[in-house]
């Protein structure tokens, strides 16, 4: 497969080699076909009416505070230490917070996904699944049509958050504003309601891709940060599997 043409990637000598195809002229993200109706009846079927959490099996309601690490200063609510295997983007490692403007170009702490939610939920996260990737990639396109129907529709009110970072459009150029607000509202056969990131000098990216360097990447990491699954090149068979046990144990070791 060609690499993108990407003046981005050409900086930092890097080669994605999982998405297929170029980038395209326009520098949209593709359409996905189809409608996502027969998806969500199997995922609805697969996680049943309830996920079946600690706190559940416990008889009790919301996170324990006590296991929940948020000893350092940054956000609003804290963040999780290093903890023994120090900050990363591997497993058993913890994610470190970063910051990345959104599609209004709002700067967004990562640190604050760590805090209660202020919805229906009402509790802290259990598990956020972050998923890196870029308009061209037709992977990442596949990836993220999936995530609504199959995840947050479902699950979001038991705890799981998605947040999406994208380091290119279509065309492999810095993804702009515009471009990230039509790949919410309108690239999907539903708009996307988690966050949608932009990493336009893709110095997160570079830094969490590692080596390989191929997208989509997605990471599971869950309340105290824990990189609890990382899956990197190809559109994950078993996420649905991963973020059901996170949300049933999202405190790590």
């Amino acid at each position: 497969m060609s690499p993108p043409r990407s003046l981005g990637l050409t900086l930092v000598g890097l080669t994605l080699v999982a998405c297929v195809g170029e980038p395209s002229a326009e520098g949209e993200a593709g359409e996905t076909e189809g409608s996502s109706e027969d998806t969500e009846t199997s995922a609805e079927a697969e996680t049943g009416a309830e996920t079946e959490t600690e706190a559940d099996a416990g008889g009790e309601t919301g996170l324990d505070e006590s296991l929940l690490d948020r000893s350092q200063d940054r956000g609003p609510c804290g963040y999780p230490g290093p903890g023994e295997q120090g900050y990363g983007a591997e497993p058993g490692q913890r994610l470190p917070a970063f910051e990345l403007r959104d599609c209004d170009f709002e700067l967004v702490d990562f640190a604050g996904l760590m805090c209660p939610r202020d919805d229906d939920y009402g509790d802290y996260n259990r598990a956020i699944l972050v998923s890196v990737g870029a308009g061209w990639c037709a992977p990442c396109v596949t990836e993220t049509e999936t995530f609504m129907p199959e995840l947050y529709t479902p699950l979001h009110g038991e705890g799981l958050e998605i947040v999406q970072v994208l380091f290119e459009d279509g065309a492999g150029n810095p993804p702009t504003t515009s471009f990230c607000a039509g790949w919410s509202e309108e690239s999907f056969s539903r708009p996307l309601a988690f966050p949608v990131l932009l990493d336009q000098t893709f110095e997160w990216s570079e830094a969490t891709l590692g080596a390989d360097a191929s997208i989509p990447l997605s990471l599971l990491v869950d309340a105290n940060a824990n990189v609890r699954w990382r899956e990197q090149g190809v559109v994950p068979e078993d996420t649905l599997d991963q973020v059901l046990e996170v949300l049933a144990s999202p405190y790590g070791e």
